[in-house]
């Protein structure tokens, strides 16, 4: 009971539409942050145990462990890119300043009025805004990628990414980038073997 969770829930403004679906993730995330599970969550282990009262009493024992930890050792945090909100404010901007310079703040009211209220409230009134990649940190993230590829791949990459490079720091892509870099490679390694090209796949 002494172990610490963080909980990172990814494009929580995201899910301001009213859409039903949307609406059934919402339920999920109050109760979560609530400390409350749902009854179909299985619980670790649940597999292995069959329907004695002594099973039924160890499902029971999980759930309320989970639960307590979720309440009292796990640390919530919310992420959302808004973009709609960053994008009003840079083009409102351009006519003083080149979109490029612009870095438009966001506070706590702001993101309030973006996400569901009942979200918000749930959250304490903390707030970091994480600048934009710049160019060394896209290189940064592309060497990383490749150290962890094979060579025939590793070459395709690095080639795919600088093709993409600049476009992806205009658009701000982030890990995007990664991605698409990745299946342009592939596809780079497709063309070359049907040309009859060796590759070391073997590696």
């Amino acid at each position: 009971m002494n172990e610490r969770v963080i909980l990172f829930l990814d494009e929580i403004d995201k899910i301001a539409n009213p859409d039903s679906w949307l609406g059934y993730i919402r339920g999920e995330i109050f109760d979560t942050l609530d400390g409350v599970l749902r009854p179909h969550l299985r619980m670790p282990r649940e597999a292995e145990l069959d329907d004695s009262m002594e099973s039924r009493r160890a499902k029971v024992l999980m759930r309320v462990t989970l639960a307590e930890r979720l309440r009292k050792s796990t640390f919530c945090v919310g992420a959302g890119t808004f973009e709609t909100f960053f994008e009003t404010q840079r083009k409102s901007h351009i006519g003083f300043r080149g979109a490029e310079e612009m870095s438009p703040s966001m506070n706590s009211e702001e993101v309030a009025m973006r996400i569901p209220r009942e979200l918000s409230n749930r959250f304490s009134s903390d707030l970091i805004r994480l600048p934009d990649l710049q160019r060394e940190d896209y290189l940064h993230m592309v060497n990383i990628a490749q150290a962890k590829m094979p060579s025939w791949l590793g070459e395709a990459f690095g080639k795919a990414a600088a093709e993409r490079l600049d476009e992806a720091i205009r658009s701000r892509k982030a890990c995007r980038f990664l991605e698409d870099s990745l299946l342009a490679a592939l596809r780079i390694v497709k063309d070359r073997s049907k040309s009859g090209e060796v590759i070391g796949l073997d590696e």
